[in-house]
């Protein structure tokens, strides 16, 4: 753990009984004992832990952000606020990127607590699907319009139009006949025809 303190002339250094730090701001790890400082600004003093954090191998949320791994997401951060108003109850959600959802008249607090509560637990439920990209195919073939996470197959795009798609043309997956059995899914279904 790498920590910033302010050490004033009474501080001893943490692993050395005899020797006294100088006062000023510190930057000191835990972890293998460096130690950068004094500093005179608390600011300059969080800068070197903050380097020596991506020495030690932390990423910066920007890198977290450009390399996301595969089948996660990133986490989102999101507010519920609620309050009384003249009419009744009311509770807000703001999620960054959607407009604020505003739920209520409630008639009484224990009917809006249950009501945001249960939306709290939506908003904190796994991802199950997502909207699909371009080039993302359907089981019948078509391209998708969402894409279903938990499927024990992988991820698996969905058209929105149940007819098994066009039964004249060969199977885009496979190139043989269509498939009747099980659901018309043929063995070989991926969720982009570019990938195997």
């Amino acid at each position: 753990m790498i920590y910033v303190e302010y050490q004033d002339a009474t501080s001893q250094a943490p692993n050395s009984p005899e020797a006294w730090r100088p006062i000023g701001w510190w930057a000191v790890c835990d972890e293998c004992g460096w130690s950068s400082g004094p500093h005179d600004e608390q600011d300059d003093a969080i800068g070197e832990a903050d380097r020596h954090a991506l020495v030690m191998g932390e990423v910066t949320l920007e890198e977290l952000e450009r390399q996301p791994l595969p089948g996660e997401r990133l986490a989102v951060a999101w507010q519920v606020s609620h309050g009384q108003r003249p009419d009744g109850w009311w509770f807000a959600v703001e999620v960054p990127g959607r407009a604020r959802e505003e739920h209520g008249p409630f008639a009484s607090e224990p009917v809006m607590l249950a009501a945001k509560v249960a939306r709290i637990k939506q908003l904190e439920a796994p991802l199950t699907e997502r909207l699909a990209e371009p080039g993302e195919r359907c089981t019948c073939g078509r391209q998708a319009i969402v894409v279903y996470l938990g499927s024990v197959f992988g991820p698996t795009g969905y058209c929105g139009i149940a007819d098994g798609g066009d039964q004249a043309e060969p199977c885009p997956f496979c190139g043989g006949p269509r498939h009747t059995a099980p659901y018309g899914r043929c063995p070989d279904y991926r969720l982009r025809l570019d990938q195997r």
